[in-house]
């Protein structure tokens, strides 16, 4: 079975704009709100927000869908 072809990986050796989002805001309505916005990569801020795994965790599966 062939791997799944990583649409942002080839916008970013075509040397295509990509736009995205930082995530901070800690909530899972939210990250997933912002999965169904249309970016092209989101990050989820586990650095500097007082996350921890379970909230990690729940924006992770929000974002299953997106």
């Amino acid at each position: 079975m062939p791997a799944p072809v990583n649409t942002f990986k080839q916008a970013l050796q075509n040397s295509e704009t990509v736009f995205g989002c930082w995530l901070s805001m800690g909530s899972a309505n939210t990250t997933e709100l912002m999965g169904t916005v249309g970016f092209d990569w989101l990050l989820v801020d586990g650095e500097h927000t007082p996350y921890d795994i379970g909230m990690l965790r729940q924006q992770l599966m929000a974002l299953q869908a997106s």
